[in-house]
């Protein structure tokens, strides 16, 4: 950029990630400027690079007793975390080797 006698210029700076940055707060990142045989710094600024949205499952209660043969409830929550948006499909697993009747 070309910046004129006793005037400035604004340039637009775009950081960009993959998704193989490192998630976390950046804070002393600086802007260096070369010409005319000087170098000067910008004072530090900062990003932080957070996860794309991600969600959150939680059930409650978290045990009940039922009779067998019979049946209970559990109310589970899907909670937006970092903006998601979209449809989420649900499953019952165990880390037993059990077959589960479920509908939601």
């Amino acid at each position: 950029m070309t910046v004129p006698a006793n005037g400035s210029v604004n340039s637009t700076l775009t950081l960009c990630t993959t998704s193989q940055s490192p998630l976390g707060t950046f804070s002393n990142l600086y802007v260096e400027g070369q010409g005319g045989g000087l170098t000067r710094n910008s004072s530090t600024f900062g990003v932080a690079i957070t996860s794309p949205g991600d969600f959150a499952v939680s059930v409650s209660p978290t045990s009940r007793t039922v009779v067998q043969g019979q049946s209970t409830t559990y109310t589970v929550t899907v909670q937006s975390v970092s903006g998601f948006s979209g449809p989420v499909t649900l499953n019952v697993k165990s880390l037993h080797e059990h077959s589960w009747v479920y509908s939601f």
